[in-house]
């Protein structure tokens, strides 16, 4: 007998039945403080959990224009290894600053969000870890959110770091004070 189809508006729950040391927390990454300060978060709950840290960054190619019209606009000219290959040495770095080298490296290209929800995906992750710029109103329409777009598409709990949580445990902050919150939680439908 086949099973009923679910009703699309219903919630559907489901376990996650990897191993645990199969699962993992995926953290994006660039080259800002804000990306330092959800690597520090991450790295601090895959400890606490037992799970592994996947530390990722997404390299996206800028358009560049060359004409007019929707078939103007092209990706950079950029050979993809290069980018590749600068995307690595940022991870490396990093990592290595952070003493953190037991972590696992991804460099992916495409559009940051979606490609941080497919890494999540693929890596088991129980939650994606991303860092925040601060950006509010007009700036954040402007310039885009990485934060904002990916709770748009993933499919597991994001978890978005505040500017100032790096700083503000360094100054002696409490853990009251300076934790993370989760701002919101993509949901597929």
């Amino acid at each position: 007998m086949a099973a009923s189809p679910r009703p699309r508006d219903a919630v559907h729950v489901t376990s996650n039945d990897q191993p645990e040391s199969q699962r993992s927390i995926v953290c994006g990454i660039d080259a800002s403080e804000g990306a330092r300060a959800a690597l520090h978060v991450a790295a601090r709950l895959a400890g606490e959990l037992g799970l592994r840290l996947v530390v990722a960054h997404v390299m996206q190619p800028q358009p560049t224009r060359t004409g007019l019209g929707p078939t103007a606009t092209q990706l950079a000219t950029l050979p993809l290894d290069t980018l590749r290959t600068g995307g690595e040495a940022l991870v490396d770095r990093i990592l290595d600053e952070e003493q953190l080298g037991g972590a696992e490296r991804r460099v992916v290209l495409g559009f940051t969000a979606d490609r941080l929800a497919d890494l999540a995906d693929d890596e088991s992750a129980e939650v994606i870890v991303v860092g925040s710029r601060g950006r509010r109103g007009f700036k954040a329409v402007l310039f885009g959110s990485v934060s904002a777009g990916l709770i748009g598409v993933a499919r597991c709990p994001v978890l978005v770091v505040p500017p100032g949580v790096a700083s503000a445990r360094g100054a002696g902050a409490t853990t009251a004070t300076a934790q993370p919150s989760v701002i919101g939680v993509g949901v597929a439908g």
